[in-house]
């Protein structure tokens, strides 16, 4: 690797790390913008509980593609 490359990585990544850095905005109070919750909990009262995960359809034993027919000869 030439020294010309060398200096250019370097450089280039010093100009990234450094735009990161200028642009990066942080939140000092740690709650959104709008200063409160936002977590979705939709209540429906008299409603079932949804399940957490979904079961997998059964769909019995394996059955094997028929043999394709032999090629003419």
């Amino acid at each position: 690797m030439s020294n010309d490359a060398k200096l250019g990585l370097v450089v280039g990544m010093g100009l990234v790390l450094t735009i990161g850095l200028v642009f990066h905005r942080r939140d000092p109070s740690g709650l959104p913008m709008n200063g409160r919750d936002t977590t979705a909990t939709p209540f429906m009262p008299g409603a079932p509980p949804t399940p957490t995960s979904t079961p997998t359809p059964d769909y019995g034993p394996f059955t094997p593609a028929a043999e394709p027919p032999p090629l003419p000869n």
